[in-house]
């Protein structure tokens, strides 16, 4: 039990460095993500490209 108090506390102390690095790996996941997609367009070119990239702004 105190083992899991200390564990508690360290990880209050250091929530915001733990939440910039879950934010900084989701962002590079997505951007992996998107550049997969991109590919996958690519290779896909005889489809229609409309429908899959969404409305234009």
């Amino acid at each position: 039990m105190n083992l899991k108090s200390k564990t508690m506390v360290r990880l209050h102390g250091d929530r915001s460095s733990l939440l910039n690095a879950l934010m900084r790996a989701t962002s590079r996941h997505n951007r992996l993500q998107s550049q997969a997609a991109h590919h996958s367009l690519a290779k896909n070119r005889d489809h229609d490209l409309s429908k899959a990239r969404g409305p234009k702004n």
